[in-house]
């Protein structure tokens, strides 16, 4: 049934980007468990987008999905335009305090590949920031009526949890409540989402790239905002599409499409060559852009051919794996797998997966005071066996 639901939205992201006929999505949809399909639309956070196409450009074609689309369509509108509202104060007031910053992700890139931002589901808003204003940040935060979040999981109190967020993390959560809506900000000061120690850091050298100087500004409705300018925009989603979701997640594969098919042939390919630094970086777009030609069916003219970022030199079943990805369960196996799949070189490949093996601090543990007694030894078992897991999981559903 999954796998049936999964087909239809492979469908339909190539009907939405012109690669494949409509007819083929109405056979589809007369064939399928409907119910079920109308439920993976609105989990992958498609519904706005599907219902907007569905009612504007595939009018009476499909109205039983239409209709059973319409309240979640509503709900993302209501939602985003909460956002947008929040958005607004946040960066107004940051620009009234010479802050610098940038609006990541989501709203950053509704002008130029989204109709309106309804059409774009967000979750969260992200804003990044220069470390050393992170305390003034938060001083404007709480006077809009913000407060940091703990983690249901943390042992300690809040003032432990925000005493040790704001000194070793690289990002920190602040939630505002608006009757039964609430507002999720998150306040970054880096971009990689990796724990420190970890060899992909290296490998991914994202927090030296200049974010700060790649400056555009953007709109959505009456908001207008700081964000990052295209060529750092495309690497900034690849990189959170290939370490922070390790290649899952349909919105972000169909962002990118978006800014292939619209934008692709105006990027300059050349600085993000470049930018991107290492080896390892280049065959995160290369696998990129050959999902997005494989699954999407897109072949933008003037943008590079995946093979000139990657040879296409892998383990066996390594891109399938990722193929997968896109469409499969959250997992920490997957995350692991996929994270020690992802250098380019073997002796990288071994590094990462040492890490996660050997190094106690790759399992995120709370720690107040002294640490517990290291328990090491259960550590290159328990990886093996959640790695494992997957693999299975993995060959049962080829």
């Amino acid at each position: 049934m999954l796998k049936a639901s999964n087909e239809f939205i492979r469908t339909y992201i190539k009907v939405f980007l012109g690669t494949a006929p409509p007819a083929e999505l109405r056979r589809q949809w007369q064939e399928c468990d409907q119910e079920a399909v109308t439920g993976e639309i609105i989990k992958q956070g498609l519904a706005g987008l599907v219902y907007h196409h569905i009612n504007t450009c595939l009018e009476g074609k499909l109205p039983q999905l239409e209709e059973g689309l319409k309240p979640a369509a509503q709900m993302v509108a209501l939602q985003t335009a909460l956002y947008e509202r929040e958005g607004l104060k946040i960066t107004s007031r940051l620009e009234a305090e010479h802050i610098p910053y940038l609006v990541l992700k989501g709203f950053s890139l509704v002008e130029g590949l989204y109709i309106n931002s309804a059409l774009r589901p967000v979750s969260d808003l992200d804003i990044y920031i220069i470390r050393s204003d992170y305390a003034q940040v938060r001083d404007v935060l709480q006077g809009l009526g913000y407060q940091a979040q703990m983690r249901a999981d943390f042992p300690g109190t809040y003032q432990e949890f925000i005493e040790i967020g704001e000194s070793a993390f690289t990002e920190m959560h602040y939630i505002r409540s608006l009757g039964q809506f609430h507002i999720n900000l998150d306040i970054h000061w880096g971009m990689d989402g990796l724990w420190e120690g970890s060899p992909l850091k290296e490998l991914f050298p994202i927090e030296r790239y200049p974010w700060m100087s790649s400056l555009r500004r953007t709109r959505v409705g009456e908001w207008e905002f700081n964000a990052l300018g295209w060529e750092m925009q495309f690497l900034h989603i690849v990189s959170h599409f290939a370490l922070h979701h390790q290649f899952q997640g349909v919105k972000w594969f169909l962002d990118i499409g978006l800014m292939l098919r619209a934008l692709g042939p105006e990027l300059d390919w050349d600085f993000i060559r470049r930018m991107a630094g290492t080896a390892d970086f280049r065959k995160a777009i290369g696998v990129t852009l050959r999902m997005v030609e494989d699954e999407a069916g897109i072949k933008a003219e003037q943008v590079p051919p995946w093979q000139s970022f990657w040879n296409g030199k892998a383990l066996p079943g390594e891109y399938a794996f990722y193929r997968r990805r896109l469409f499969g369960a959250a997992s920490k196996r997957g995350k692991y797998l996929a994270f020690s799949l992802l250098p380019v070189k073997l002796r990288d490949k071994t590094r990462v997966l040492g890490y996660y093996l050997l190094d106690s601090a790759a399992l995120p543990q709370w720690r107040i005071g002294d640490p517990p007694a290291a328990r090491r030894w259960w550590q290159p078992f328990y990886m093996v066996y959640r790695v494992g897991q997957e693999l299975i999981s993995s060959k049962s559903r080829d």
